[in-house]
């Protein structure tokens, strides 16, 4: 079976969503933030650090929902610290975090942006890829076994390094012609399966990918934007007190 029928593919995702950095939001990532031993730690990033990689949402709710994550307050820990006996009377002297609370200087820089994405991507959270993955022996050469192998991997923050290898291994692929058989990955957040994004592999030297065409110019990030809070919301999240 060739890879063309065995890989579920979809074309021209349409209207997209970025939250990115002035001046261009569309624009590759400098390879001077892959801090990451030179790589990015993004998902579908490259594990070689040869190419880059640029995210894309359906919704802007589902852009902020996924920049945001990282910061939601670790419950666990929070009970761990409440659970300490502070015999010495020591905990005024320390700063106490506030929990759940997010820096004003998170918007410094930031914007958003629509667009219009074409292209071809893999669509990887589906059976018929993870079958097709498994029999590419993707999971064997990162010794996980195929009973292992399920949608909550390529979901787990933690397990960046699967993700990034199978992100090589989909820019590496190729058609009968010898052309690259996808442009990237669409996928959904562990957050949610409504929520639809994509990742867009960079195979040129512009500076922006050519499969996006942006509509409109960058939009600035309120404070209170009302998409933006909304994510607040539902992660739990608010600004700092020093606001």
């Amino acid at each position: 079976m060739s890879p063309v029928a065995a890989l579920p593919v979809s074309g021209d995702p349409g209207a997209v969503w970025r939250v990115g950095y002035r001046p261009d939001p569309w624009r590759w990532t400098p390879w001077l933030f892959a801090t990451d031993e030179g790589r990015f730690n993004g998902r579908w990033d490259d594990e070689r650090a040869k190419f880059r990689t640029l995210y894309t949402g359906e919704s802007l709710l589902g852009c902020f929902l996924e920049l945001l994550a990282h910061l939601q307050p670790d419950e666990v820990a929070w009970a761990e610290l409440d659970a300490i006996d502070d015999d010495d009377a020591a905990a005024p002297d320390f700063v106490q975090p506030e929990r759940g609370a997010v820096d004003l200087s998170w918007l410094e820089d930031r914007c958003y942006a629509s667009g219009h994405q074409v292209g071809t991507y893999a669509e990887v959270t589906q059976a018929e890829s993870l079958t097709f993955l498994k029999r590419m022996g993707v999971f064997d050469r990162l010794g996980i076994p195929p009973r292992d192998v399920d949608v909550s991997l390529l979901k787990d923050p933690r397990r960046r390094t699967v993700t990034r290898t199978i992100a090589r291994y989909l820019f590496e692929l190729q058609d009968e012609d010898r052309q690259p058989l996808v442009d990237g990955v669409a996928f959904r957040s562990r957050l949610g399966d409504d929520i639809r994004l994509w990742a867009v592999f960079e195979r040129s030297e512009s500076d922006a990918s050519e499969l996006i065409s942006p509509a409109g110019e960058p939009e600035t990030i309120a404070d209170d934007h009302p998409v933006l809070m909304r994510a607040f919301a539902m992660l739990g999240l608010h600004w700092a007190e020093h606001r």
